[in-house]
């Protein structure tokens, strides 16, 4: 990203925050007594902010100029997928205006299906920035599960593998990204009617500048249930209850920077965001 736009006070003012610092704060604090829990227990205590943004006042922030590594993927049929984390912020800046340029904005629902690839991560932190809710699925339900769950959670955006955009069209009636090179008869084939490409790196990268403060109690994370014993249930968690909330689960994992975390959860259920993107 063109670090001149950067610098501006605009880009940073809803990221450099007050909330930055005290959450900041209290995560330093579960670093420093990470071998000793019972004075974190009698120490620690929640950050109550009237707004946040995990994506802009967190990540960005420690993003800046940060060129350590932020996401390995190891597919099994190719070389490893290394992103930085200054490249997953400016990148996810450039989503997060090219889904605002197509209609995606604060509180609307995303239905989003994607497996362990850039995209997914760039989505993620891209609708967080924007203040829009992810309905993150896994990509093995069937075009009956996916029905039902655009269905019952409103979604108005859907951003997916390719293959699976047929099964998701019916209800969708706004913006909608295929992710992947769509494929028929063996050959490559341009995105379905109605779909859209999702933004690759042959887009400029553009700051993304939000348009004031994220309330803490706002949606951002809408998860099914595993529907073990009934059908599914959706289940909301806000700005504060889920990226605030894992500095519980950080603790619990005992990571500190520099490590490096393996993580094998599926993309589409709740561990996904825990283990492969608050936590670590």
């Amino acid at each position: 990203m063109n670090g001149e736009a950067r610098a501006t006070e605009g880009y940073w003012r809803y990221r450099r925050t007050e909330a930055h610092q005290r959450f900041r704060k209290t995560r330093d604090l579960l670093l420093e007594l990470r071998t000793d829990p019972d004075r974190a227990a009698a120490e620690f205590r929640w950050p109550r902010l009237e707004s946040f943004n995990w994506a802009l006042e967190w990540f960005d922030v420690i993003a800046d100029g940060n060129a350590e590594t932020a996401l390995e993927l190891l597919p099994g049929n190719g070389e490893p997928v290394r992103m930085t984390f200054q490249e997953l912020s400016a990148r996810s800046d450039t989503v997060a205006c090219w889904l605002r340029d197509h209609g995606v904005h604060r509180g609307h629902r995303v239905l989003v299906v994607l497996d362990a690839r850039p995209e997914l991560w760039e989505t993620l932190l891209a609708c967080l920035k924007l203040g829009a809710v992810v309905i993150p699925c896994h990509v093995a339900l069937t075009a009956r599960e996916l029905s039902d769950r655009v269905s019952r959670s409103g979604a108005r955006h859907a951003v997916c593998l390719d293959e699976l955009a047929e099964q998701t069209s019916p209800q969708v009636e706004g913006l909608r990204v295929a992710v992947g090179g769509v494929r028929r008869g063996g050959r490559a084939m341009g995105p379905l009617p109605g779909w859209h490409s999702f933004p690759g790196p042959e887009h400029p990268d553009r700051p993304f500048e939000p348009s004031g403060p994220t309330p803490s109690d706002a949606v951002a994370f809408c998860y099914f249930t595993s529907g073990t014993t009934s059908a599914p249930k959706l289940v909301a968690h806000s700005h504060q209850s889920y990226p605030v909330g894992h500095l519980s689960s950080m603790y619990w994992n005992g990571l500190l920077p520099g490590d490096r975390h393996l993580n094998v959860s599926s993309p589409g259920w709740a561990k996904h965001s825990w283990s492969s993107l608050f936590v670590p």
